[in-house]
């Protein structure tokens, strides 16, 4: 009976620590909450706080020809990791997506920097298909038209010519490693809701973030060869005792 006490507590102990392995294991890195607007700048800047993403409140602009987001304040980071194997990932809103210029690069872009100036990363936001309502929004580093240096990023700059007075914002801006179950192309809407203020706290509904019960499938299969394991173990101590 001690012996079948002691594999028992064995096992337990090999879950726990295989399930806050797996969970700990995401290789995310946020750049910047947008709870505040500390060192945020751009055309009408202001802070939303009623139905945000991530957090206590988003960061949003408006504008009747470019509204523009910017910040070059957070902290330096070396992203190399990323750049090699990630992307970056943010909610971005908007009111009037037709309203979105979308001739070429030039006319949208989502841009990491250096120094607060220096541009190191560039996207062409263009190319992200936007509805009305908040965006989940991936673009991976290899999707990238511009590549710099990766070792001192501390800056974001995200703005889009529009046809008439537009507002966007943007919420929970950070990275992600890439992983099988991730996409490669840059990402799109999956909450478009009928939200068409950022303010509006619209639900989206159940398990609408990608992010939402990321893992649980890893850890169920990581647990099986242990099930099998306390199985087994839980036979032999009964067959034991009953000899």
């Amino acid at each position: 009976m001690k012996s079948f006490r002691i594999f028992l507590t064995t096992c337990l102990l090999f879950a726990f620590v295989t399930v806050f392995s797996v969970s700990a294991g995401t290789g995310e890195l946020v750049l910047l909450t947008c709870d505040t607007l500390d060192g945020c700048w751009g055309t009408d800047i202001s802070l939303g706080t009623e139905g945000a993403r991530e957090g206590s409140g988003f960061v949003q602009a408006n504008d009747a020809s470019c509204p523009v987001i910017c910040n070059n304040t957070f902290a330096a980071n070396d992203i190399s990791d990323y750049v090699e194997n990630g992307s970056v990932r943010f909610w971005f809103y908007v009111d009037h997506a037709e309203n979105l210029q979308k001739y070429d690069s030039n006319w949208a872009q989502f841009q990491l920097q250096t120094n607060g100036n220096d541009v190191a990363y560039v996207w062409d936001f263009t190319a992200v298909a936007l509805v009305d309502g908040w965006n989940d929004v991936t673009l991976p580093f290899s999707a990238a038209i511009r590549n710099g240096d990766p070792t001192n990023v501390n800056a974001l700059w995200v703005w889009n010519y529009v046809t008439a007075e537009t507002v966007i914002a943007i919420d929970n801006l950070r990275l992600e490693l890439v992983t099988e179950d991730q996409p490669v192309d840059p990402g799109v809407n999956t909450d478009p809701g009928e939200n068409t203020d950022p303010g509006e706290n619209n639900d989206p509904g159940e398990n609408t973030d990608p992010g939402e019960n990321a893992g649980t499938s890893d850890i169920l299969f990581a647990l099986l060869p242990l099930t099998a394991l306390s199985v087994a173990g839980i036979a032999v101590c009964v067959r034991r005792r009953r000899h």
